[in-house]
């Protein structure tokens, strides 16, 4: 290059100027020391610091040839079926097999061979036999016309993205927004009539709902004000249960970005034999996740598999950045702060009483669903009576003995979705027809107190329960206390 003798072996250290996209570096040929500096424009050199300075015009050639062939099949895809192919990257999959009712060969897109089977998921081959011997169904919520009841399997990614290229499926998509945020998501299903064995069958692939119930927390992957990639949020914690085990992986930028982990992949294994995994590093492992520009992947941690306490770490290549998520338990047995700060992670504010009878203090709040907590008050005498603190909650027998506790439901939210209809007039109605029931209005709300009955050992025993209904939400106090005792604690809620 240049008249410059090519060397056996060169050294060189280089600098890269990006403000001014110069570079600059020296190579060393045998006893000589070449001093380069490159622009877009020009290459030029000195010989030892000391020679005139040589330079070449440069033309610059970008090596799109791998970037293009992406690019049109993405295009190609779009133009087929009308979906964003970056849409299916960040999506669990999943492969559904049926047996069709009457053949249509006419619309089949592909005929399966013995030797085909190999490239779909293990339980494939055992389902299709399956699927073989099956009844006609009649619930076409579930199932798709025109076919029998089928099984459905997890399936590689590559597979499913594989084989909608390659054929031609009926593609639909599924608009959702029913999450806490409302964001937009969707579901992607391809069906696929195929013959096999002079059978015909349809072949379902779904790219699956990202978003589910519970709350989240965004992790973005963007560029800081310098321009340089950088985490947003990189080191969380998330607590189980769903108040905000989902996380969203996004990639502000302008290029695919990689999630990797290198945690193994199975945790621990408990004194009963139970396998604990940490399936966000197998989800990791089986399928390198792209993240394509301005799309999101989404993870949720459920503390069963995944291990808790200690953080999880991952990288984001290919600029190695390195963030983590620690998964934590919520307490079984929740302080009053903990109770208001975990349900306002999903939106949902439990009302407590500011009156309470002489010698009751709260003790525990015991979460039941996202939309429902319990809260259990003793007296000093109860406590060294009843030991159980959080399954007093639903003792009967602590309730006939004078134990206390408060129940809050979101009726109208109920963690997953609003119901638009909700009533409370017509929900303290429907629960008034109850022949042992007396209806009340506390603080201008319709209430309900029923006397409950259980047997104990030969003997009957009760305690009232007294439903207050809100706008959006219901509380329900339980105890054998006075019913004025009950009624008061009800007029203090906040």
């Amino acid at each position: 290059m240049m008249g410059i003798p090519c060397p056996t072996n060169p050294t060189y250290e280089a600098m890269y100027d990006s403000k001014n996209e110069i570079a600059t570096f020296d190579v060393s040929v045998g006893i000589n020391i070449y001093n380069f500096t490159l622009s877009t424009s020009q290459i030029c050199y000195t010989q030892d610091g000391i020679n005139d300075r040589y330079c070449e015009p440069l033309d610059v050639f970008y090596n799109t040839g791998a970037g293009n062939k992406i690019q049109n099949t993405k295009q190609e895809f779009f133009s087929k079926y009308g979906i964003e192919y970056d849409e299916l990257l960040v999506r669990d999959t999943s492969t559904s097999v049926y047996k069709t009712v009457q053949n249509h060969p006419d619309q089949n897109c592909f005929t399966l061979n013995d030797d085909m089977l190999n490239d779909f998921p293990d339980e494939f081959s055992e389902d299709l036999e399956r699927a073989t011997e099956e009844e006609f169904h009649n619930d076409p919520q579930i199932y798709p016309p025109g076919v029998y009841t089928g099984y459905g399997m997890e399936s590689d990614k590559d597979f499913a993205l594989d084989f909608v290229k390659k054929y031609d499926f009926n593609a639909t998509t599924q608009a959702f927004s029913d999450n806490i945020a409302s964001i937009p998501d969707k579901q992607y299903r391809f069906d696929c009539f195929f013959d096999y064995s002079d059978k015909q069958y349809m072949l379902r692939l779904e790219f699956e709902q990202q978003i589910h119930d519970g709350n989240f927390i965004n992790v973005n992957v963007t560029r800081n004000d310098q321009g340089i990639p950088t985490i947003i949020n990189n080191d969380i914690a998330v607590y189980s249960g769903g108040f905000n085990s989902t996380v969203l992986f996004h990639n502000k930028l302008d290029s695919d970005i990689v999630l990797s982990t290198n945690e193994p992949v199975v945790y621990m294994v408990d004194q009963d034999g139970d396998i604990y995994e940490n399936t966000f590093a197998k989800t990791l492992t089986e399928f390198e996740q792209v993240i394509p520009p301005e799309k999101f992947f989404a993870y949720y941690f459920a503390s069963h598999r995944e291990k808790t306490n200690q953080p999880i770490t991952y990288t984001v290549e290919p600029f190695g950045l390195k963030g983590s998520v620690t998964l934590k338990q919520y307490p079984h047995c929740m302080t009053e702060d903990q109770v208001i700060s975990l349900y306002n992670e999903v939106k949902v504010y439990p009302k407590f009483p500011n009156y309470l009878p002489d010698g009751y203090s709260f003790e525990c709040g015991v979460h039941n669903t996202n939309a429902f907590v319990h809260f259990v008050y003793f007296t000093d005498e109860q406590r060294s009576q009843f030991d159980d603190k959080i399954n007093s909650a639903f003792n009967r027998e602590f309730l006939a003995d004078g134990g206390l506790v408060i129940d809050y439901y979101d009726e109208a939210w109920n963690g997953w979705n609003e119901d638009p209809n909700y009533d409370k007039h017509a929900r303290a109605n429907e629960k008034a027809q109850h022949p042992w029931a007396e209806t009340y209005i506390i603080s201008g709300e319709p209430a309900v107190m029923i006397e409950e009955y259980f047997w104990q050992s030969g003997e009957q025993r009760s305690f009232n329960r007294l439903e207050v209904f809100f706008d959006e939400d219901k509380v329900r106090i339980s105890s054998s206390l006075p019913k004025d005792e009950l009624i008061k604690i009800a007029e203090s809620l906040n």
